[in-house]
């Protein structure tokens, strides 16, 4: 595939992959009532209908944000470096790439909702979903509104998915923005790999105590409540968005890409491992995102495998993935 420093075509294939796999993921939630098999103790279930279990690959959902994540932190670091380091303008273009367009599908969601009477019971569903005790009044319209407003609503399980289910990844993105600079400031310090490794750790560490906590079925203390809020926090997606900025820097200094060595299928076979063991599920998104960035150091540097696809195909996923934030919201 041809690239360029300015625009490499190949991530346009990547986000059209991953919003056909979110697609294709919510309507799984539309046909049964549920996207994923249920728990028996530590293991899935498997007594659902026969349909179902055919349509089981879609149940891997996460893969489609990990890209997005991987593939975010990639243009987020290349658009910086190409544009002059200057952090006033950088934010700036962020802010009106990204707020306008949200804040249009916010407002029609929220409208929506509203008019339906509908924003009650989706909140209890939420609510029954993660298993929290909250007050009354975070039920309320405005506190959905509000957080979501401001891309805090990620902060909270109620209004994790409170008006859009999807929209809780645009806050993490958002925060994970913010988190940039600290990242650049760390690599300056340290190192690209000595930074990755920190974050790798504290990623780990927090799905660790995140799957510990569902494990055992704790989510409703004092720790499941701390331990919730940093998964739900970008400080649990930092390591998986960075990956994609670790690549972007070594592409754009023209060195050897990170990873390349690295077999993308043992990573997939480990995700798709940890979707049915309840204490490692909690990993997904990270082993996902991992195989993500497999992959692209793979294919950027040529050292992926030859395979023939029609060009018309490349052309319909590169226009696809062109729209995928369009397509998302």
């Amino acid at each position: 595939m041809k690239s360029s420093v300015k625009h490499v075509e190949l991530l346009d294939h990547l986000r059209g992959i991953a919003i056909i796999a979110v697609l294709l993921f919510h309507t799984l939630s539309t046909a049964y009532g549920y996207d994923a098999l249920p728990w028996r103790g530590w293991f899935r279930d498997f007594s659902v209908p026969v349909s179902f279990l055919c349509f089981l690959p879609l149940s891997f959902g996460q893969v489609g944000v990990a890209i997005f994540f991987v593939v975010s932190g990639f243009c987020i670091h290349m658009s910086f470096q190409q544009q002059g380091q200057r952090w006033g303008s950088f934010f700036i273009r962020r802010f009106f790439r990204i707020y306008p367009p949200y804040l249009a599908a916010l407002i029609f969601f929220a409208l929506f909702l509203l008019l339906h009477s509908r924003l009650n019971y989706h909140s209890q569903q939420v609510w029954m979903q993660h298993k929290f005790e909250l007050p009354q009044l975070a039920s309320q319209f405005w506190l959905q509104l509000l957080t979501h407003l401001f891309l805090i609503h990620n902060c909270l399980p109620l209004t994790f998915s409170g008006i859009v289910g999807s929209f809780w990844s645009l806050a993490i993105e958002a925060q994970l923005y913010l988190l940039y600079p600290a990242l650049l400031a760390l690599v300056a310090k340290l190192g690209w790999r000595r930074t990755m490794v920190i974050l790798a750790g504290c990623e780990l560490l927090i799905r660790g105590m995140d799957g510990l906590i569902q494990t055992m079925g704790a989510t409703n203390t004092i720790g499941g409540c701390i331990s919730g809020l940093f998964a739900r926090s970008p400080l649990g997606y930092w390591f998986s968005w960075a990956l994609g900025a670790f690549i972007a820097d070594a592409f754009l200094k023209k060195q050897p890409l990170p990873f390349i060595k690295t077999s993308p299928l043992w990573w997939l076979v480990v995700a798709i491992m940890s979707y049915f063991v309840k204490p490692l599920e909690s990993f997904q998104f990270l082993l996902f995102a991992v195989m993500t960035a497999v992959v692209t150091s793979k294919l950027l540097s040529g050292a992926g495998p030859k395979i023939k696809v029609p060009a018309f195909s490349l052309d319909i996923l590169r226009k696809i993935g062109l729209w995928s934030y369009s397509i998302y919201l």
